[in-house]
């Protein structure tokens, strides 16, 4: 085992090949999956990557923003990696008038019928994108994105200092726990990190994020709310 090869998450060596030499190694202390080295941005322009346009998407958001409903807070909103907007048009219905808004993502792809509706927007990759937005958000929100970053410690840092106090996290990602889960990344180039529940766990006190909310589906995603503490 190559001595240069850590854990993503918990940074030890102790990890093994899962799959004779196929690049995705899991970590025997915390359980992710992960590949060593980063996908290149520029991969998912040159292939297309994005669903576009279908009406059944809608449906899928919904059924996203189901399962936090009844924990978002009134406040500056943004979500990163948001396709065609369907949770972020969702996410303009919840928040009071009066808060900012935003869709980010690698290219434009926001549906025409939005673009009525007060959404800012915020083109580029996320480590563009935070640099160029303001530290007073209550909701950052990534539904099936935390998977793609090659960084997720240092993207769930960067996200808790954009957050307010008592502000909150979003994620939907793939359940690092359930027996098959190497199967995603075999799938999925792409994919870059698998996180466990005690993955999230080890996030949180490295991070200083509160974990509120923990649920699993039956069809093997996670769906977990980290909170920043409040001062005092």
């Amino acid at each position: 085992m190559s001595k240069e090869i850590r854990c993503k998450i918990c940074l030890l060596k102790d990890v093994e090949d899962i799959i004779y030499r196929q690049g995705v190694y899991r970590c025997k202390k915390c359980g992710c999956l992960f590949r060593p080295n980063p996908i290149d941005y520029k991969w998912y322009e040159d292939v297309d990557y994005w669903y576009k346009g279908d009406e059944e998407l809608k449906r899928y958001q919904k059924s996203m923003f189901a399962w936090f409903d009844g924990e978002f807070l009134d406040g500056n909103t943004i979500e990163f990696g948001a396709a065609d907007g369907d949770f972020t048009k969702l996410l303009r219905n919840r928040v009071l008038p009066f808060y900012r808004v935003v869709y980010s993502e690698l290219v434009d792809m926001l549906r025409p019928e939005y673009l009525a509706y007060d959404i800012e927007k915020a083109i580029g990759s996320f480590e563009t994108v935070v640099k160029s937005q303001p530290r007073d958000f209550s909701n950052v929100v990534m539904i099936d994105v935390l998977e793609h970053i090659h960084e997720p410690v240092d993207a769930l840092k960067k996200v808790y200092d954009m957050l307010v106090p008592g502000g909150r996290f979003f994620m939907v990602t793939n359940n690092g726990d359930i027996p098959d889960i190497h199967d995603e990344m075999f799938r999925h180039q792409e994919h870059v990190v698998m996180l466990t529940e005690r993955a999230i766990t080890y996030l949180c006190i490295v991070t200083g994020f509160v974990l509120k909310q923990y649920f699993r589906s039956p069809q093997g995603l996670s769906f977990t709310v980290l909170e920043k503490p409040r001062k005092g």
